[in-house]
């Protein structure tokens, strides 16, 4: 059996020039205006990306023609200061609903 390494957190910082509570809330309220539609895994083109407001909230993309394909689902909801939410989208770009596969986007 072999055994691999846990691959480290992925980190990165961006700085803007807005109050705290603004930053969260284009970051959360306004994801479809800023999250490029043409990465999708739905076989429809994207219409709407939507991060649903607090704990178990989903994060899922609806297609033009109404189908909703989940990406993940919020964790910790703490406007304006910490938001975590999970990746659960596999190696073959389908979602997986195991959540213990998941990965976590800390905010």
């Amino acid at each position: 059996m072999t055994t691999s390494a846990p691959i480290p957190p992925i980190t990165g910082t961006v700085t803007v020039a807005v109050p705290i509570d603004q930053a969260f809330e284009v970051f959360t309220g306004s994801i479809n205006s800023w999250r490029p539609h043409q990465f999708h895994i739905g076989a429809a083109d994207v219409a709407e990306v939507v991060l649903e407001p607090g704990v178990g909230g989903r994060w899922f993309e609806r297609g033009v023609d109404g189908t909703e394909c989940d990406w993940g689902r919020v964790l910790l909801w703490e406007p304006p200061h910490h938001l975590v939410f999970t990746w659960q989208i596999n190696g073959t770009w389908q979602f997986d609903p195991d959540p213990g596969h998941a990965s976590e986007i800390d905010v």
